[in-house]
């Protein structure tokens, strides 16, 4: 190990390389092995803990796996004897910043959203990870989110999770994908609007397609990709997302992903009890939107009338649009694991109103 440390990767590699040095200092009380914990834990903490607790590389999934590493190494630490009291104090604060940003950004039946390289089967369900966290005395506490890029909407019985972050780490960005914009919307504790999820990291198509735009619950202008993702890891030329205003229940964001083209993307959400509208403005010459909003697999949309649908308990209207129908795609229960579900593609210019309500 202490041969192989995966500075050519950095990011979550390089974390989980600190974590086993923790383990083998530990086990063998080598000094030598205090001191590479030392200096990759203290580094990497630092780095990929955002200030408002979220993993760096902004991957719901990877937040747990680290989160669930952290907390063995932190379990470790304080029931054996050590010389490792800096990296002790320096985990308590660390777990205790990703256990708020988790409590935050989870939805009320314990999902996580499956934003970026997120999908099921890879970590520990995150009830079970807050409720270890309790067991080591951690007590989870709402947060504001701001350095992760994520927002969280709840009102009456809906719960809305917006993404307006950065591609990240902008040196490694291999777990993400081309969504800016992008948002998954719960009801009643029940995904209704989902992200597709992943199902492969080979380099193929397959992985293309579940990293890029369409993929995503956004709007691809003028059949471009907001950011370049390439090469299964890789993200070219990247969209950066910015806030125009925010209040507790409205977000309105623009990016600079179509600033090449002289076209403009802002997004508007509007959070009420009983409804959540989305208006999507386009702005520039020759613009022709499309924008996606990928279902659940337990909802199949019936459409009672041009742009509108009943999605099992809620009405999905659609208001100046050129033509809106629903196909189906491949939800991601896992890798190699997918399911059909539906979608609505919505073919639009100028302004785009969606709503969703009860």
């Amino acid at each position: 190990m202490t041969k192989k440390l995966e500075y050519h990767l950095l990011g979550n590699h390089l974390l989980e390389n600190g974590f086993s040095l923790l383990f083998g200092a530990i086990f063998f009380q080598d000094e030598k092995l205090n001191r590479l914990t030392r200096k990759i834990l203290k580094s990497e903490l630092e780095e990929q803990v955002l200030e408002d607790g979220a993993h760096f590389e902004l991957s719901p999934m990877y937040h747990l796996i680290l989160l669930q590493r952290a907390l063995d190494g932190y379990n470790l630490l304080i029931n054996n004897k050590h010389e490792l009291q800096v990296v002790e104090e320096q985990l308590k604060e660390a777990i205790q910043e990703m256990v708020n940003w988790l409590h935050t950004i989870m939805f009320s039946n314990g999902d996580i959203p499956m934003l970026n390289n997120s999908t099921g089967g890879q970590a520990l369900e995150p009830k079970v990870i807050l409720n270890y966290a309790e067991q080591l005395g951690f007590l989870p506490e709402k947060v504001h989110l701001k350095e992760s890029g994520f927002r969280k909407f709840v009102a009456g019985n809906f719960e809305v999770v917006a993404d307006i972050g950065q591609v990240g780490p902008t040196y490694q960005p291999a777990h993400a994908h081309s969504d800016t914009l992008s948002f998954v919307l719960y009801h009643q504790g029940k995904p209704v609007i989902v992200d597709r999820g992943i199902s492969t990291y080979e380099k193929n198509q397959i992985r293309e397609d579940e990293r890029g735009t369409a993929s995503h619950n956004t709007v691809m202008i003028n059949s471009k990709e907001q950011t370049d993702v390439w090469g299964g890891f890789r993200v070219g030329r990247r969209a950066k997302p910015f806030i125009l205003e925010e209040s507790e229940l409205m977000l309105m964001a623009s990016h600079t992903g179509y600033d090449r083209m002289g076209i403009g993307h802002i997004r508007e959400w509007q959070v009420q009890e009983n409804k959540i509208q989305i208006i999507d403005r386009i702005e520039g010459d020759k613009a022709e939107g499309l924008a996606f909003l990928h279902l659940h697999p337990d909802i199949e949309p019936e459409q009672t009338e041009e742009g509108i649908f009943r999605l099992n308990n809620h009405i999905l209207s659609f208001d100046n649009f050129k033509y809106v129908r629903k196909e189906k795609y491949a939800f991601c229960l896992g890798f190699n694991k997918k399911v059909i579900a539906y979608k609505i593609r919505i073919e639009f210019k100028g302004v785009l109103k969606t709503t969703i309500k009860e």
